[in-house]
């Protein structure tokens, strides 16, 4: 009989779900629930199991912190990360690098009897083991370094668009804050001329060099006294 440690901060449920799909399937597998890493750790230690199905998000631990206890308490494991999150190719990278035999998206509608039959499969063969999978090939290790490398450009290019969009933000905010204040100052200008005797003086003035009387132009004094002397 195959054994698998479900580990799951909903382990019980889904070894039910698991070990019902197994059955209607015919294969023979015991699912061991398990919802924290730490007892898992110790009964892989006491009794290796012949796979472990581990959640990857622990508070307080990564997944590579979960992967090496592991592997330090039974190097021979096979493992298999699944994830209900979107995927995340840095912590991919390093479940590639200890030797995890397959990393699973938990989304939608899952598939049971598809996930028994791949733990099956995975089980029937001595290849799919931490202790041979961590050892990684010249070419595992180049696509890995490759895949990270990757990951950094990306993350810089993505750093330096939302500098360059703050900045954009920033230059856009000056510009309206610059025409605001040069359109009050212009309103206030106006204002000045049209509503003050210093202002209609200077607008007579003006008015007066190009051949046109002032009393053409609108006028908005406050005083019975300006607006006598604008007439004027």
């Amino acid at each position: 009989m195959i054994k698998v440690l479900v580990v799951d901060a909903d382990a019980q449920s889904l070894a039910v779900l698991l070990a019902s799909a197994a059955r209607s399937d015919g294969s023979t597998i015991q699912f061991r629930p398990f919802i924290s890493p730490d007892p898992a750790i110790a009964a892989a230690k006491e009794n290796a199991p012949d796979l472990v199905l581990l959640h990857h998000t622990w508070d307080g631990l990564t997944v590579r912190q979960v992967l090496e206890r592991f592997a330090n308490a039974a190097p021979d494991l096979r493992v298999i990360v699944f994830t209900g999150r979107e995927l995340n190719l840095r912590e991919l990278i390093e479940c590639v690098r200890f030797g995890v035999c397959d990393y699973w998206q938990k989304t939608g509608d899952i598939d049971f009897v598809a996930w028994v039959r791949q733990i099956s499969a995975y089980c029937d063969t001595d290849g799919s083991r931490m202790s041979t999978l961590s050892k990684s090939s010249g070419s595992a290790r180049s696509l890995a370094a490759g895949a990270e490398a990757e990951i950094g450009r990306l993350e810089k290019a993505h750093a330096e668009q939302v500098a360059l969009k703050s900045r954009v933000r920033e230059l856009e905010s000056k510009h309206y804050q610059q025409s605001r204040a040069a359109i009050v100052r212009g309103a206030e200008w106006t204002l000045y001329l049209l509503t003050s005797a210093a202002g209609l003086t200077y607008l007579r003035s003006v008015t007066g060099r190009a051949g046109r009387s002032c009393s053409s132009l609108p006028c908005w004094c406050s005083s019975s006294s300006s607006r006598a002397s604008c007439r004027t």
